[in-house]
């Protein structure tokens, strides 16, 4: 989902401004339902907004155990006007860039990881402008696609990107000892998510990070131990 308004963004009343917010906490504490009835006050409104449809399609879409995946796709397509293989991408809207993103992952579970890249590259061009909630999704995403069409150089510089702008540790994110000592993450660049999100990202940072050293021929770092859920994902 989406994240507010930012400053910089098209402007939107006070009112909607709060109800954007809260159906965004409501999404973050996975308030489905209630999140789709202020999204639905919100498009009272904001009928064209594409954004506020893009929201709305997501909560829907959660509400429904990520099953109807067809009216899903049909919104993402609507928004981003992408339809059939996927030639060249052009993002012109950065502030639309979760319904690309959202687009590029449907494609990579109907196996076209090819044509997810296409699209995630592109929004990669945006990466200064990306928030970073959305960046952390994405950035993950397209290393992960990066690596499965093998180009773990690429895969690693963009890497580097993301540990620089997110201010990660990457020495605590491959430490061995994931019971006493956490990874961190700059107060300003991990305010948006909570703990257990943090938490599903440092995992999920961490595998691909290991995978990308792997691939890359990188040495003197640690790997998971072979009892571990990390090593079988890894081992694949």
């Amino acid at each position: 989902m989406a994240e507010p308004t930012g400053e910089g963004k098209p402007k939107i009343s006070d009112h909607e401004s709060e109800l954007e917010v809260a159906a965004f906490s409501e999404f973050q504490k996975a308030e489905y339902p209630q999140c789709l009835q202020t999204l639905v006050k919100l498009q009272k409104t904001q009928d064209s907004n594409p954004k506020v449809i893009h929201n709305r399609a997501v909560a829907e879409f959660y509400i429904s155990d990520l099953r109807r995946y067809d009216l899903f796709r049909k919104t993402m397509i609507q928004i981003t006007e992408l339809v059939g293989e996927i030639h060249t991408v052009n993002v012109k809207h950065p502030e639309l860039a979760a319904a690309y993103v959202n687009q590029a992952i449907v494609l990579y579970h109907f196996r076209q990881p090819l044509g997810a890249l296409k699209i995630m590259l592109a929004v990669m061009a945006h990466f200064d402008q990306l928030d970073d909630y959305l960046l952390r999704k994405a950035g993950i995403f397209t290393v992960h696609l990066l690596l499965d069409t093998n180009q773990p150089k690429k895969a690693n510089g963009l890497l580097a990107m993301l540990i620089s702008r997110l201010c990660i540790r990457v020495q605590d994110i491959l430490s061995s000892d994931d019971e006493e000592e956490r990874p961190q993450l700059d107060n300003e660049s991990r305010k948006d998510i909570s703990e257990i999100q943090f938490e599903e990202f440092r995992k999920e940072f961490r595998l691909i990070l290991i995978r990308s050293n792997l691939l890359n021929g990188k040495k003197n770092f640690i790997i998971p131990c072979e009892d571990t859920a990390e090593f079988s994902i890894l081992k694949g």
